[in-house]
């Protein structure tokens, strides 16, 4: 069991051998997203926190497996939220980047699903800008382009979407892909441009300045 970053105690070995397991505090994520009473400020917290947890799992070099709303506990009031189950693992000859992707996957298809679809695009964008990993971003639009793979996803909640949501999880996918190389692209060409700008400022003031006259 994760707790943003860090191991937390999931069990305590008694002297007779009992394992006492702690009653953790929070909801499951996919509770209270499911909640039709659910403030937006707090649902947003909530999906932030569980983003949070995994991003910290996986800077520990660690992915989950079965990265569903329904198994990551998030307690509110203290601000932290818990991974848990943990029984399913990746194919390990995966790269990293992909299995990271696949528990990004899991999280943003099981809160799309409890989403009403004008909230899509705030959600999707607050769950990659949260997570921060562009390399994810781009092995996570791939696993959205063939259609035809759409029943074959290992996330059972996955197939709950309708074809019209997966395209438009695509579709937003690549909106933010073309967004992100449209902001790389200006920053390489913003010094390239200043340094034009600066030489053409020198070369303005050359030909204004007046030659000396002799004495």
């Amino acid at each position: 069991m994760l707790r943003s970053g860090r191991y937390s105690k999931a069990w305590i070995a008694c002297q007779d051998g009992v394992l006492v397991l702690p009653c953790l505090a929070g909801k499951t994520l996919a509770t209270l997203l499911e909640d039709p009473l659910l403030e937006e400020s707090v649902r947003k917290r909530a999906i932030e926190r569980a983003v949070v947890a995994l991003g910290d799992f996986h800077h520990l070099g660690l992915t989950h497996g079965d990265a569903m709303a329904e198994n990551v506990l998030v307690d509110l009031e203290a601000g932290v939220a818990r991974w848990f189950d943990f029984e399913t693992i990746h194919d390990s000859s995966r790269v990293l980047a992909w299995r990271r992707a696949d528990d990004v996957r899991a999280l943003l298809v099981t809160c799309l699903v409890r989403t009403s679809p004008e909230k899509f695009a705030e959600t999707l964008q607050l769950i990659l800008d949260v997570h921060e990993d562009e390399g994810v971003t781009r092995h996570l639009a791939t696993s959205f382009n063939p259609v035809f793979q759409r029943s074959l996803t290992f996330h059972l909640a996955q197939a709950a979407l309708s074809f019209q949501c997966f395209r438009e999880i695509a579709r937003l996918l690549r909106e933010r892909r073309i967004h992100v190389a449209n902001e790389l692209s200006e920053r390489a060409t913003r010094p390239e441009r200043a340094g034009a700008a600066a030489s053409e400022g020198e070369c303005r003031r050359g030909r204004g300045a007046k030659p000396l006259g002799k004495r």
